[in-house]
């Protein structure tokens, strides 16, 4: 907003300049009379002087005929005679007078402000002598130009033909002006004082003036500024209610019945009525004769006290179809507190009522076949907790419903898998890298007793919902038909064994002792047969130690406690022996192992690690070992190979599947990884409670 200073400043310019321009336009205006006067006096002047010339020449003509040099000469010297006597016009003015001879100007009388008395010759097609040169070239008229000096002058010219001469009576523009720069310079002073008198009283008697007008400016933009801000409110809300896809109606508070007063175009297309059909009834028309509804009471009770409700319910088109109709009423109060009007916002929610139904009648189908399942199916969040399950879950893990809400699915696991699990979450959270999910494997679970049985355990991923559902099926039966059929086998090796070692074993051995004897019988007879037995016997001792190395395969470990250590010490001896591969047994004293068959699957294991390092991993050094660690016993073979690749430690080969496989008979985990230096270590850890 402008301010005081500002204004004053700005008034005084506008004076000034009006002022300024009035001055200016008069002293124009004046200036210019005055050159058009001076113009017609030297026109006059010029002219007269002109036909003076001529007169005094025709009269020389006729009575100066006797003069020295004619009649001519007597008349340019009464001409010079008379103007040596002339002392001009104003303080510059003259009259010249001059011929043309050749290119030159030639000037006949002398000049008052220069070259006095000899004026000297100006060619004739110069700048110079402009009015001169109009007149001896015939012109009659006036100019603004340069005389002789260069000077700019005010002139008129006029031909004096009975001479042949030119008159030019002239006056310098300087000594035109003069006055009129003097006035143009007082006035403009006079007017700056002028204006300076009358914006100081000019400013003293409107500033109060300016004041009040100023405060009803102020005002009256306020005032402006409210209402053009209340009346946009209104177009856009206006717009709003037209516009919106949600049916508005509003009904007045104040007339009996409520009556609707307004309905926007979406109430007439959800419900079919026109405003025009709908306008001065009640609301309750959409409901027909279905008034058995509990949100009916509830809506009357709320417009009765003048409050805010929310209800949703079963409206009719004008067709007579039913649509579903979430309706929301809020009261309008005006400023002294009394109810006006009732807003009724609706919308048209029949496809969500019918999607909730599908919904519905979907998890009711869902839950059946979930609870009819014989796998548990279980549900978890991103930090392992427990947000659905299925009736098998509890059947299965012995836990009641409220037992298993809200709780860590961690409960439901045994070591080692428990420990593992929240590392395991959040390293897939954090890196993406899947170890469990999208795949079956093979683990342990554990009831709410204590007591741990086999499953089989798939985990999926549902993304939109951040939740993990994992299905569990109980494989104690399979896992006890795996182990009677692995005994059943594992008998039959140790049967077939024993026949060998007992049966075929000691026939090979006394037919080795006849042979002997037949050859040292044969030594002193028949030398030559003598050394056919020899090969015999040799022959039998080879047979024998094959049959025994057999034997011992089938029936690797002895049943008493230690057995495992004894056979896998002899298993690397027997390595180191038969291969150029340096192998090595390592083994706690504590170790014990009083279930045979859980000591022939760690044997063999250990043999198939052992095989698979000579095999593949062209290793030079094979440590196998035993350690015992709190509950857990661990069998590891450690070579120093070329190591293994990361997609054959998820046991693709038929080696690593059957060591897969008896780790999932005996309950424990096996683990292929790359060695500390190099090469491939291959581990089986098994909980105490499967040792016997």
């Amino acid at each position: 907003m402008m301010t005081e200073r500002k204004r004053l400043l700005c008034l005084l310019l506008i004076m000034s300049g009006v002022a300024l321009a009035v001055c200016g336009i008069t002293v124009s205006l004046l200036y210019h009379a005055a050159i058009e006067q001076t113009r017609e006096r030297l026109m006059e002047t010029a002219q007269s002087q002109a036909r003076l010339i001529e007169a005094v020449t025709r009269f020389d003509a006729v009575y100066s005929s006797g003069y020295s040099g004619g009649a001519e000469a007597a008349t340019l010297s009464q001409i010079t005679d008379a103007h040596e006597n002339y002392n001009g016009f104003g303080e510059t003015g003259e009259f010249t007078l001059a011929r043309r001879e050749g290119n030159a100007i030639v000037f006949l009388l002398s000049h008052r402000h220069h070259d006095l008395s000899n004026p000297r010759p100006v060619a004739f097609d110069s700048e110079l002598a402009e009015p001169m040169r109009r007149a001896l070239s015939g012109q009659s008229g006036t100019v603004v130009g340069l005389d002789y000096r260069g000077t700019a002058v005010i002139a008129a010219y006029e031909p004096v033909k009975e001479l042949n001469l030119g008159i030019v009576a002239k006056i310098d523009m300087a000594e035109v002006r003069a006055p009129f720069l003097w006035a143009a310079l007082m006035g403009l002073g006079a007017a700056l004082l002028v204006i300076l008198l009358g914006s100081t009283l000019f400013v003293r008697v409107t500033s109060p003036m300016i004041r009040r007008l100023q405060e009803l400016y102020v005002t009256a933009q306020q005032e402006l500024t409210a209402r053009k801000r209340a009346e946009e409110d209104l177009r856009i809300r206006d717009q709003a209610i037209r516009s919106t896809s949600s049916g508005v109606a509003i009904t007045d508070a104040r007339q009996p019945d409520r009556p609707i007063i307004f309905v926007n175009e979406a109430f007439e297309r959800v419900t079919g009525y026109s405003a025009e059909e709908v306008i001065g009834r009640n609301l309750r028309l959409l409901q027909r004769d279905d008034y058995d509804q509990p949100d009916i009471a509830k809506i009357r009770a709320a417009v009765d006290e003048g409050r805010e409700v929310h209800a949703v319910l079963r409206n009719y088109r004008k067709d007579g179809t039913q649509f579903w109709n979430e309706l929301t009423i809020s009261p309008v109060y005006d400023n002294q507190g009394d109810l006006t009007h009732f807003v009724g916002i609706q919308n048209d929610i029949t496809e969500r009522k019918q999607a909730e139904q599908a919904l519905r009648e979907s998890e009711e189908r869902m839950r059946a076949v979930l609870n009819t399942a014989d796998d548990a199916i279980i549900t978890i969040d991103r930090r392992g907790i427990i947000t659905g399950f299925n009736r098998s879950t509890e059947r299965m893990f012995g836990y009641g419903k409220e037992e298993l809400v809200d709780q860590n699915v961690k409960i439901l696991m045994p070591p080692p898998y428990r420990d593992e699990h929240d590392d395991y979450i959040a390293r897939y959270l954090k890196t993406g890298e899947a170890r469990l999910i999208g795949m079956g494997r093979e683990a342990l679970g554990r009831r709410k007793d204590g007591s741990t049985f086999p499953i089989d355990l798939a985990v999926s991923e549902i993304d939109h919902l951040s939740l993990f559902t994992g299905i569990v099926r109980d494989i104690t039966e399979r896992r006890t038909l795996e182990n009677e059929i692995l005994t059943a086998t594992t008998e039959e090796q140790q049967r077939v064994g024993q026949d060998l070692h007992d049966g075929v074993g000691q026939e090979l051995t006394g037919l080795s002792f006849l042979a002997q004897t037949l050859e040292d019988t044969l030594k002193q007879d028949a030398p030559a047969d003598a050394q056919l037995a020899g090969k015999i016997v040799a022959g039998l001792r080879r047979i024998h130690e094959q049959i025994r190395a057999i034997s011992r395969g089938l029936v690797p470990v002895d049943v008493d406690s230690k057995g495992l250590a004894a056979a896998l010490s002899d298993l690397a001896a027997e390595t180191a022996n038969n291969t150029d591969v340096k192998c090595t047994f390592t083994c706690s004293d504590a170790v014990e192992i009083r279930d045979n068959q859980v000591a022939t699957h760690l044997f063999r294991m250990a043999q198939e690690g052992i095989a698979n390092a000579l095999r593949h991993g062209r290793a030079r050094h094979i440590e196998v070992g035993l350690t015992q660690v709190k509950h857990t016993l661990a069998l590891y073979v450690l070579d120093d190979g070329v190591g293994i690749r990361e997609n054959d430690t998820k046991g693709d080969g038929m080696g690593l599947r059957i060591m897969q496989h008896r780790a999932h008979l005996m309950d424990a985990t096996l683990s292929i990884e790359p060695g500390g230096k190099g090469g491939t270590i291959i581990r089986c850890t098994l909980p105490r409670s499967a040792q016997s």
